[in-house]
């Protein structure tokens, strides 16, 4: 909805960055994320602000997959992301 429509602000919580990130955490390979839940494409084409905020030691959805998000978009969202110790 943000990608589409411009919007105050985006607030993600332990975000995935694609499912195929999930599934297969050690490949990043745009075609592969482009097939499961492509959050890190839909944040690329995002003009809202967006802050980011995941915990350092998740279980259930790795940390890399916020890094990865906070990487596509940093460029044009100058809020820092919140990372959580623990």
């Amino acid at each position: 909805l943000a990608g589409r429509n411009l919007v105050r602000g985006v607030i993600v919580v332990s975000g995935l960055a694609s499912g195929a990130r999930v599934i297969f955490p050690t490949t990043k390979l745009w075609i592969a994320d482009s097939l499961y839940f492509n959050n890190l494409g839909h944040l690329a084409s995002n003009k809202s602000p967006v802050l980011l905020i995941h915990g350092t030691a998740d279980e259930v959805v790795p940390f890399s997959n916020g890094q990865d998000l906070f990487n596509v978009c940093k460029a044009h969202h100058p809020l820092p992301p919140a990372w959580i110790d623990g």
